[in-house]
């Protein structure tokens, strides 16, 4: 199961999953847990094809629960500006510290991390390359990689920041 948390907006690939989804494998299932613009165009997804679900966005702290239920994230953001391309979004680290691999943009910094951790795939945001990153990915492929996620959860988090930011404030006389 494939999961695409977050605003259903352009720039997203939301429309390029789909697609992908929709002529791939009907095995593989994606989730889209959500609200926006393109809220529609996933539901008219959703009564066409069985292997593609929309949930509607839940409460911040019920997020998890459906996040750990998940086999694969998915982060993807279309190369619009500089902006984007350099982008590190908060959802890598959600699904990262929720234990998932993840298929992120093949941007320097979203790919650094699926290479350092080798915790998932990067992937350029393109129909067709999405489409063949989805065939390959296995019940064996993502058993590997999620006990790598799991490995590089211990990198990321609040509690590893925390010291740091309050370091800040001390020298700042807070």
């Amino acid at each position: 199961l494939f999961i695409f948390q977050g605003s259903l907006s352009e720039g997203r690939g939301i429309e390029m999953l789909l697609n992908a989804f929709s002529k791939n494998d009907k095995k593989k299932h994606v989730v889209f847990m959500g609200n926006g613009v393109l809220e529609n165009v996933v539901k008219e997804y959703e009564n066409n094809f069985s292997n593609i679900h929309h949930h509607p966005a839940v409460k911040p702290e019920k997020i998890t629960i459906y996040t750990k239920s998940a086999d694969v994230g998915i982060s993807l953001t279309e190369n619009t500006c500089l902006n984007h391309f350099y982008s590190l979004p908060n959802k890598v680290f959600e699904y990262i510290l929720s234990g998932l691999p993840i298929i992120v943009s093949d941007f320097p910094d979203m790919g650094k991390i699926v290479d350092e951790y080798k915790c998932g795939w990067k992937v350029p945001v393109e129909e067709n390359a999405i489409k063949a990153i989805i065939n390959t990915i296995t019940q064996d492929i993502i058993y590997e990689k999620r006990v790598n996620a799991l490995h590089a959860k211990d990198h990321f988090g609040w509690h590893l920041e925390e010291p740091i930011l309050l370091s800040v404030y001390r020298k700042l006389g807070f």
